[in-house]
């Protein structure tokens, strides 16, 4: 189990919840409380470079299993936070869960 964000508070674009796939099918859960917040899941083959998809956009509790290549990075990122956000961001299926 990875967990990208725990009770996350502010807004964070810094990559820092980064991890590597294993090549597998991952299970990505967010919730928590939103307000007006917005939780993109972020792809990337080189770690720098993301590309957003539309079906990895939480505003809201939700859950997604996607099938990711293996060396393909993976990284959330909070924004339009609100007074009361307090968003978590997990990630199942990376080995060792």
């Amino acid at each position: 189990m990875e967990k990208l964000y725990t009770a996350q508070t502010a807004n964070d674009a810094t990559k820092g919840n980064k991890i590597v796939s294993l090549g597998r099918e991952l299970a990505v859960q967010a919730w928590g409380t939103w307000d007006t917040a917005t939780l993109g899941v972020y792809l990337s083959v080189d770690g720098t470079n993301g590309v957003l998809l539309s079906d990895l956009t939480f505003t809201d509790d939700g859950f997604i299993a996607i099938q990711i290549p293996a060396g393909v990075h993976v990284w959330a990122e909070l924004s339009s936070v609100g007074a009361s956000t307090n968003v978590n961001c997990w990630i199942a299926g990376q080995g060792g869960d």
